[in-house]
């Protein structure tokens, strides 16, 4: 097309206005040249960053692995370790079990021996504290002595016996200390009700005795 545009042209304003076109065809060109080339620099220098980041990238994506790995790893003996410190903990709750039954049982015999000598010198209320002891003493225990054939069932045996008969006194003392007017004996005997755990018989025997001696007052 350039080509038979010279060969038309005839005159010479024809070519100089040809030349002109060429010429502004030649400054844009050459400006667009210029801006791909400055392009060009920018993209060469974004290359090169990225070709120095790449390596950097890499280390940091092995460290981010190796710091995984470690997380798993500490998660891992965290659990081992939480899973022995529930073991230990369950082994020492059940020593702590065993040497409270032994002590309990161990109690148990020392409250038959302790009892049947308050009972003989009629040291009341040491009796009923033996007896109070054995009474508050966890079921399981009481019933893992009478299923023994050895001292502990025995020791059960006793222990309810002294019991029947303590209770069997406390309630006659405490009648005769009324009938008689003993008021420090009223008052020794009533403190021994709730240590056989007749609460609410020696508050009911007691409050009966104080309406017996508030009516003989306003006679």
């Amino acid at each position: 097309t350039e080509g038979r545009d010279v060969m038309s042209l005839t005159s010479l304003d024809e070519i100089e206005k040809f030349f002109a076109r060429l010429e502004k065809n030649e400054r844009t060109l050459a400006v667009e040249l210029q801006s791909l080339m400055d392009k060009k620099s920018q993209v060469d220098a974004q290359m090169g960053s990225l070709q120095r980041i790449v390596p950097n990238l890499a280390v940091v994506a092995d460290d981010a692995q190796k710091l995984a790995d470690s997380v798993a790893n500490t998660c891992r003996l965290a659990d081992g370790v939480g899973g022995k410190v529930r073991q230990l903990d369950l082994a020492k709750s059940r020593v702590q079990d065993a040497i409270q039954r032994a002590n309990d049982i161990m109690d148990l015999r020392n409250c038959v021996e302790g009892v049947e000598t308050a009972l003989k010198e009629e040291r009341y209320e040491q009796a009923a504290a033996h007896v109070h002891r054995y009474l508050t003493l966890d079921q399981s225990i009481l019933d893992e002595a009478t299923s023994d054939t050895g001292g502990a069932a025995s020791a059960t045996k006793l222990l309810s016996e002294a019991e029947r008969q303590l209770k069997e006194i406390v309630y006659k003392k405490f009648e005769a200390a009324v009938e008689s007017g003993n008021v420090s004996q009223v008052e020794r005997f009533f403190k021994i009700f709730p240590l056989l755990k007749l609460h609410e018989e020696g508050l009911r025997k007691f409050g009966k005795y104080l309406c017996s001696q508030v009516g003989s007052l306003s006679l």
